[in-house]
């Protein structure tokens, strides 16, 4: 690169930087310019004047020569004097007798400054940081909201949610704007730079207007020594001339000049230093609007936000006018768009019709604030709000937009407009509200919205079809003109206190239904006479536009409902709701049976319908066998039982319940339950025990007194043990009267109690088989014996092998000897783990033989003791040897 490329891209500033340049710093650079001129012109007339024959104009005085004044100038050649005045002309010490070092390198001093100068002002956009942070802020953000890029329009005719160009563009704003709010480097590198710019220019000042008063004189004396020369000059002489620079004058009036220049720099950068500090018009703008603000509303000025972000936008106000940077800033910064954003709601503030909208709002909020100064003065003369435009997209009259001037607060403080003509049906239209200061279109409030669709038509017979236990199916007549689909809402009535006009005052503009916004759980009517419960609402929001009929799940039974039809587009419903009020068949009666059932009576029980608040009673009927009606009641809903009284023993009757639930001129009933019954027969009769084993029981009973054919009766015996998970059933005809339950778990089952039920039936006229009252019997088996009875090593001491009865707890040891009149001894041992079981017999006497007996002991839990057979054997105690034998007897 060049050296004049160089110097072109420290001096020239791109175009994008003038955008963000002050008044003061273009002045700056005028200075600069003058400044670089009057120091190039000053070297110019140096280098030009002096070239060849150096920087002084000089005349030869005199030689004096060994002290002497010489009347002429001796054996000198013809010609001399020129060089002797050319070389004091260009001598060093004749130069400093008429210059001082400050005006000998003016010019250079007069560049150098100029460009330290030059450099500290183009320092700060060549710091790669700061250029990169303002190029993109220009790029993305100045230049397309303020030169003709702006996509206001087409964001509002799209939706920026769909369109990948407005979110890549949404994101680089978001991106480019939250940096600078966290950043203060350019604004802190200006405001350095400038002071900086004043210290250089004071010093500059002082070093120049110092050095000015003694910079020349009119002319000066200069004396130069030449030495002796053989041949030439006999001895050292001096030689003395006049002297005086060159364009001295245009030098010392160059010098005033730049002293000038210099002082109004130091003008200029005060000029933006004090400019920073109190003259920033969107700064001040955002601290009026702060100091108006009301304590309840939010501030607009966060403590963490830097400063970068409000100063590039104050310079391009200052560059540009207020007005546009406003508009910039409601494109790119939230806080602003919130202020300069007209105030409304979508869905209050939107008064929407089936051909025609109403749209209105409420000023922005820096209209309000820019007139709250006293007696309504604007506190703000730089700016004003003129007007709001009202667009809509897409439009169907040549009116698709309106203009509403503002009214500064004098009598109105909302604004509207209408427009008319509209289609309607499923058209979606895009209305932006944009304020307008000046000429300037700040950044749009937009809502999309659709009118309000046509509602369905309600049947003479009303919107019941057909009802259900936990479903009603609805009918209709469709609309007139086009909407997106229906939508059904589900009341549950929970109070019938002047219900006939709830639903009419539910559905007017005071308190419809759709309107429901409220936090609390319950709505009461304005009378306070009767309240719904929002969680008992049910809202179905897509159902289809083709349909004419519609089955509602999920319903409670026995219950009145209000249901709610109507349409919608987009998310605008219709304001002609129609509505019916339902009731839906209350359940079937559950668990009904009949107990207590005797020879002539019986009590019919039922569980108790909850949730069915239209419930008013139960119908009860009792028919006999062929169908002729016994008895028919009805019981309030409190009832749970009826008594059934005068019924034939062992007769077939047929009960039933349904349930009834009357709403107003409403009523339902459920769907019958109908069981048999048939009265019972007498109880088997002394049920007894006669023998038990470990692996089975003999029971005996009488037959049952009324029994007049044993063959239509039977009997069915059971004998069960939960702990077993055992249960068999046997049937034997009527002619038997005892059974012998063999087979039973064994050995898990023996020493167990079983619970053992006879029960007799007979055969009714229907061939049902009518049971009487089961006859119980609790009774055990025997648990088994041990065995394996043999001697043990240690003395006394006999062994045998433990009951296979899982239950045996215990056993019982009996020995006696065999002599007439001797006593018994016995003892009980509990059941150890191992499989053999030891005993030591105490007290035996020497030949003497002895009966030993061995029983297994279960102790059920109701403390009664099972004992198994014996396990027996004789014994006889050694006198010789002292050990225990058994006793084998001679043949």
């Amino acid at each position: 690169m060049s050296i004049e490329e160089i110097a072109k891209s420290w001096l020239l500033d791109p175009s994008w930087i003038k955008v963000f340049k002050h008044t003061f710093d273009v002045l700056e650079d005028y200075v600069s310019y003058v400044l670089v001129s009057v120091g190039a012109i000053a070297l110019s007339v140096r280098l030009l004047t002096t070239l060849g024959t150096g920087d002084l104009m000089c005349i030869l005085i005199g030689v004096r020569h060994n002290n002497e004044t010489l009347e002429d100038l001796g054996p000198y050649a013809g010609g001399g004097t020129f060089g002797m005045i050319n070389y004091a002309q260009t001598d060093q010490k004749c130069i400093r007798e008429v210059f001082t070092p400050f005006m000998e390198y003016l010019p250079y001093l007069m560049l150098l400054q100029t460009l330290i100068l030059i450099v500290v002002e183009k320092f700060t956009f060549k710091i790669p940081r700061i250029a990169q942070k303002v190029e993109r802020f220009y790029a993305n953000i100045v230049e397309q909201s303020l030169f003709g890029k702006d996509p206001d329009v087409a964001e509002d005719m799209t939706d920026p949610k769909t369109s990948t160009e407005a979110i890549s563009r949404r994101r680089q704003r978001n991106e480019i704007c939250v940096s600078l709010k966290r950043s203060s480097i350019i604004y802190s590198v200006y405001i350095g730079k400038n002071f900086v710019k004043v210290l250089l220019d004071i010093f500059f000042l002082a070093v120049d207007i110092n050095y000015t008063r003694d910079a020349t004189s009119s002319s000066a004396p200069c004396v130069i020594e030449i030495e002796d020369f053989p041949g030439i000059v006999d001895g050292p002489g001096l030689v003395h001339f006049q002297c005086r620079g060159k364009k001295l004058d245009f030098f010392m009036i160059a010098l005033y000049t730049h002293v000038v220049l210099l002082c109004l720099h130091l003008l200029l950068s005060l000029g933006a230093i004090v400019w920073c500090f109190g003259f920033r018009s969107v700064s001040k703008l955002l601290t009026t609007i702060e100091n108006t603000r009301k304590e309840w509303e939010p501030s607009l000025v966060s403590k963490q936000d830097g400063s970068d972000f409000l100063f590039l936008f104050d310079l391009l106000a200052h560059s540009c006018g207020i007005e546009s940077t406003l508009r910039v800033l409601t494109h790119s910064d939230d806080t602003f768009y919130e202020i300069c954003r007209p105030n409304m709601a979508p869905v209050q503030d939107l008064q929407l019709e089936e051909d025609k909208m109403k749209i209105t709002w409420e000023p922005a909020d820096i209209e309000r604030w820019l007139h709250s100064g006293k007696q309504g003065a604007p506190i703000s003369s730089s700016i004003e709000i003129d007007s709001y435009e009202v667009t809509i997209f897409p439009a169907e009259t040549v009116n698709n937009s309106q203009t509403v001037s503002a009214a500064n607060f004098k009598g109105k403080s909302t604004y509207s407009v209408w427009f008319y003509d509209l289609i309607g049906g499923k058209t979606e239209y895009v209305i932006t509200i944009a304020c307008m200061i000046g000429k300037s279109r700040m950044k749009g409030e937009k809502v999309v919205t659709t009118l309000m669709p046509y509602g369905a038509e309600k049947p003479r017979s009303g919107m019941l079809k057909s009802s259900g236990t936990d479903q009603v199916e609805i009918f209709w007549d469709p609309p007139k003109g086009d909407f997106t689909k229906y939508t059904l809402m589900i009341e549950k009535i929970t109070d019938d206190t002047k219900d006939k006009d709830l639903a009419k005052e539910m559905l007017t503009d005071n308190h419809p239904i759709i309107r429901l916004n409220s936090g609390r759980s319950r709505e009461t009517l304005p009378d306070g006479s009767a309240y719904f419960d929002k969680s008992n609402l049910r809202h179905m929001e897509n159902l289809s536009a083709k349909l004419t009929e519609y089955t509602i799940l999920g319903l409670d039974p026995g219950d009145k409902y209000r249901v709610q039809l109507g349409t919608k587009t987009g998310t605008v419903s219709t304001r002609q709701f129609i509505y019916d009020t339902v009731i839906t068949r209350p359940s079937q009666v559950t668990g009904l049976l009949a107990r207590d059932i005797k020879n002539n009576s019986c009590v019919i029980q039922w569980f108790s319908l909850e949730g069915h608040p239209c419930l008013k009673g139960f119908q009860i009927q009792v028919k006999t066998h062929d169908g002729k009606e016994f008895k028919s009641v009805a019981v309030p809903k409190s009832a749970k039982t009826f008594n059934v009284y005068g019924m034939s023993p062992s007769s077939d009757y047929d009960v039933s319940i349904t349930a009834l639930c009357v709403y107003q001129e409403r009523r339902t009933q459920g769907d019958p339950t109908t069981i048999p019954v048939t009265t019972l027969a007498d109880t088997v009769k002394n049920l007894r025990m006669e023998n038990s084993t470990p692996n089975s029981i003999f029971v005996k009973w009488e037959a049952p007194t009324g029994v007049m054919n044993p063959q239509n009766a039977k009997y069915k015996i059971t004998i069960s043990s939960p702990e077993l998970e055992f249960s068999q059933t046997t049937d034997l005809s009527g002619d038997k009267t005892q059974y012998n339950f063999s087979k039973l778990p064994d050995p898990e089952g023996s020493g167990h109690m079983f619970k053992i039920d006879v029960q007799a039936s007979i055969m009714t006229i229907r061939e049902h088989e009518v049971s009487s009252e089961p006859a119980t019997l609790h009774c055990a088996t025997l648990p088994h014996k041990p065995s394996g009875f043999k001697i043990g090593t240690r003395p006394f001491d006999i062994v045998f092998t433990k009951s296979p009865t899982p239950a045996v707890s215990s056993y019982k040891i009996k020995w006696k000897s065999i002599e007439e009149g001797s006593k018994p001894e016995e003892t009980i041992v509990p059941s150890s783990q191992s499989e053999e079981q030891h005993f030591k017999l105490k007290g035996l006497s020497p030949n003497l033989v002895y009966k030993v007996n061995v029983y297994a002991l279960v102790t059920l839990p109701s403390e009664v003791v099972l004992e198994s057979k014996e396990l027996h054997e004789k014994v006889i105690l050694d006198e010789a040897s002292k050990e225990l034998k058994i006793f084998v007897d001679e043949v």
